[in-house]
């Protein structure tokens, strides 16, 4: 059985080049990518310095690290969570705000358009009377 310690190591490296590949292929943004690269490296060090996060969680009065690393990822995505709930806010309004600017631009040109065109030309008798005399 492998133990925590390796699996968190592991998965720390793994993600770390995930992220790395995500921001060079252009599917993540480097200030999202930082966020994640922290979690890695937090990942990475708690596999590789067990004890260090045994010495953190005692000073807070925990018993058990690996509860503590649990608690703290957990909080890490929910603000992560947050966020990002944040950013979509931002630009729901900001896409709001285009589309009206937007709607209004149009409706300036189409009325600029209309004061412009030329008025339009009444229809002509000539075909009613073509069709009196026969077509021709």
């Amino acid at each position: 059985m492998i133990n925590y310690h390796f699996f968190s190591a592991t998965l720390g490296v793994a993600l770390g080049i995930a992220i790395l590949i995500l921001v060079r292929r252009g599917h993540l943004h480097l200030s999202h990518a930082v966020f994640w690269l922290a979690c890695a490296v937090t990942s990475l060090v708690v596999g590789i310095a067990p004890g260090l996060s045994d010495r953190i969680a005692a000073l807070f009065g925990i018993s058990y690290g690996p509860t503590l690393v649990i608690l703290l990822a957990l909080s890490a995505l929910a603000l992560r969570a947050l966020q990002a709930d944040i950013e979509t806010t931002h630009q729901e309004i900001r896409i709001r705000r285009l589309t009206q600017r937007l709607a209004m631009i149009e409706a300036d040109l189409d009325s600029s358009a209309n004061a412009h065109a030329p008025a339009a030309n009444p229809p002509s008798a000539a075909p009613a009377e073509a069709a009196e005399h026969g077509g021709n």
